[in-house]
C-alpha cells in the first residue's frame, strides 16, 4: 500500500508536497517503500527534501537506497549536500560512488552557472 502511495504521489506534485513523505525515509521502513519516498523528494523537493536525503544518504545500510538518496540529491541541486556527497564518492559500491559524483557535478554546474550570471 505504501508503495503504491509513492508510486501515486510521484505523479501529483501538488498532493506530493501536501504529504509527509519524508516519514517514509526511516531504516524500518521496507526498502521498496524508501526507494519510492526518495524519487518523490527528489523529483518535487518538498520542504525538508535536502536534509533528509543527507540522513539517509549517510546511514542507509542498503547500496541502493544510498544510491538513490544521492541521485536526488543531484535532481535537487542541494548544495548543502556537497559534504555527504564527497563522502559517498567514496563509498565502498561502485553505484553509490558513481551517482554520487554525478550529484557533485550537477550542484557544481549550478553554483558554476550562477557565478557566471553574477
Amino acid at each position: 500500500m505504501r508503495e503504491r502511495t509513492c508510486k501515486i504521489l510521484s505523479c501529483d506534485k501538488e498532493l506530493a508536497l501536501s504529504c509527509p513523505i519524508i516519514n517514509l525515509l526511516p531504516n524500518g521502513e521496507p526498502s521498496f517503500v524508501r526507494a519510492a519516498a526518495i524519487e518523490v523528494l527528489g523529483k518535487f523537493n518538498p520542504p525538508g527534501s535536502g536534509p533528509a536525503l543527507i540522513k539517509v544518504l549517510s546511514t542507509a545500510r542498503e547500496p541502493g537506497i544510498r544510491q538513490a538518496a544521492a541521485e536526488a540529491l543531484g535532481q535537487i541541486e542541494d548544495p548543502t549536500s556537497i559534504e555527504a556527497l564527497r563522502k559517498a564518492a567514496k563509498d565502498r559500491k561502485r553505484k553509490v560512488r558513481a551517482e554520487a559524483e554525478k550529484a557533485l557535478r550537477l550542484i557544481d554546474g549550478k553554483n558554476s552557472a550562477k557565478g557566471a550570471s553574477a
